[in-house]
């Protein structure tokens, strides 16, 4: 038998060893390609997680608290933010008032953002 009769055989029997390492490598190379700032990136995910965490926040502050503490606080901690607003962000902002956590969620989102 030659040579490449034996390693044609060798691949219809073990045809799932060179399968493996072609998607292995091609898997490396999608990874390795992939951009850091690319949409659905680690980042966002990093960042839309530190969202959350303000809401968690502002919810057990206003536990804590009450409501208009936690709105207080809540405007003093994005009042820099605030002051660049335009007009539509401050309509949100204003139906936000009553809300705490939905405030402070939006204004962590426009200062990612």
């Amino acid at each position: 038998m030659t040579k490449l009769r034996k390693v044609w055989w060798f691949l219809v029997d073990y045809w799932w060893i060179p399968a493996l390492v072609i998607l292995t490598v091609a898997g490396w190379i999608l990874f390795r390609w992939h951009k850091p700032d690319a949409p659905g990136s680690m980042l966002d995910v990093q960042n839309e997680l530190d969202i959350i965490r303000v809401g968690a926040e502002a919810r057990e502050m206003e536990i804590q608290l009450g409501t208009n503490q936690t709105i207080q606080h809540v405007k003093d901690k994005y009042a820099a933010k605030t002051a660049t607003l335009d007009a539509t962000q401050m309509l949100k902002v204003k139906e936000l008032e009553d809300d705490p956590v939905e405030l402070a969620r939006y204004l962590e989102r426009l200062t990612r953002g």
